[in-house]
């Protein structure tokens, strides 16, 4: 089905998909290392600027995307008048008695119902209107897809810790209100929630070396802007306030 949203009379397709966006993309994720960033300067540039799970409200973006439950999130931004992408089973959920489908700019992108079979290539195949993004059970490499099918080239990635220096659990009660462990309330991790994460970088720190070497053989390129995270063994590592110059260059170069 590709990415839905409810027009009144059902559920319809958006049609983003697009060969070259003619701007840089950049993720904003939810590691600590987002807490140094200047995100007041991303603000009001010719960049295309995508939050996603807990980083709202910390960063208010062009496109925000999770895809887990609803409630997990701050529920402010289920009003907030930029795109929320949420995973199609969630289509029915509720958020203060009114279905979140019903609530503003709100979209729903349909995934494959198992983890997708060699996802990092998947992604650069599926680019039709009405495709099924890949799955491979977390909202990282989803976004990556999403942006690949929107037609973004550049793609810069801030608060992506990976883990990083330390061990962290970034939720606290404002940014996710509910989690499905009970054992790692707001700002704390439990032991399995801990080896769970481990776990989960390692799958995603995998994914990009592969998905970043389908992505050279397309003219896609992939920049962290997160200074200690050890995604720059294997990307090339920008400052944030100079990759925000050259996005800046980019956009300027294309349009002449």
């Amino acid at each position: 089905m590709g990415l839905v949203y409810e027009c009144g009379a059902g559920l319809v397709n958006t049609y983003l998909a697009k060969a070259n966006s003619g701007i840089d993309a950049y993720i904003f994720s939810s590691g600590p290392s987002l807490s140094v960033v200047d995100i007041e300067s991303f603000y009001g540039k010719p960049i295309y600027r995508i939050g996603i799970n807990t980083t709202y409200p910390k960063v208010k973006p062009d496109m925000w995307i999770g895809m887990d439950y609803p409630k997990c999130f701050n529920e402010k931004i289920w009003h907030e008048p930029f795109p929320k992408v949420l995973r199609y089973p969630y289509s029915q959920h509720v958020v203060r008695g009114k279905k979140v489908k019903d609530c503003p700019f709100v979209y729903f992108a349909t995934v494959d119902e198992k983890n997708t079979p060699h996802p990092e290539r998947e992604i650069f195949m599926r680019r039709s209107h009405k495709t099924n993004f890949i799955w491979t059970n977390n909202t990282f490499t989803t976004t990556l897809h999403i942006l690949i099918w929107m037609g973004f080239k550049r793609i810069h990635l801030l608060g992506s810790d990976f883990g990083g220096e330390k061990t962290y659990f970034e939720d606290s009660e404002e940014y996710r209100p509910f989690n499905h462990d009970k054992n790692s309330p707001a700002g704390k991790i439990s032991k399995s929630q801990e080896k769970k994460n481990l776990k989960l970088y390692m799958q995603q720190l995998k994914f990009l070396r592969r998905f970043c070497e389908h992505g050279e053989r397309h003219g896609v390129e992939v920049i962290s802007c997160t200074k200690s995270s050890p995604a720059n063994a294997l990307l090339k590592y920008i400052d944030p306030s100079l990759a925000l110059k050259q996005s800046i260059k980019r956009s300027e170069d294309f349009k002449s």
